[in-house]
């Protein structure tokens, strides 16, 4: 496979991911980081838009989508406790969780080697 535009709307959804994570540990007063919980639901939102934006075909689940999967049910693990739990550590967790997630996909769309499924319509009788 080849990168596309989808790749090129991700990498901004984790340019979001990094900067909210930067501007978290610094303690930047944005409204959105009055606390541990505003930058939980911060960028737990940015992941599921990466997850929207990424639009994995969940007919065809390769290797690659297991793992992706498996990121993304964790960053939804580590959103809901971090929502509950306010902890620095879960929101340090949960944006290397998503940024890993931006990895995986990118890598896979460069070196995989998956064809692009063909989804099989019947027609009208």
């Amino acid at each position: 496979m080849k990168l596309t535009w989808k790749d090129a709307y991700i990498t901004l959804f984790a340019g979001g991911v990094v900067a909210s994570l930067v501007a978290a540990l610094l303690g930047y007063d944005w409204s959105l980081f009055a606390s541990w919980r505003g930058a939980v639901g911060t960028v737990g939102a940015l992941g599921v838009l990466m997850l929207l934006a990424e639009n994995t075909d969940l007919a065809n689940i390769n290797a690659w989508g297991v793992v992706e999967w498996t990121l993304f049910i964790g960053a939804i693990g580590l959103a809901v406790a971090g929502l509950i739990v306010v902890s620095k550590v879960l929101f340090v967790l949960l944006a290397a969780d998503i940024l890993a997630f931006w990895l995986t996909s990118v890598t896979r769309h460069m070196f995989s080697h998956e064809s692009h499924v063909r989804h099989i319509t019947f027609p009208a009788t």
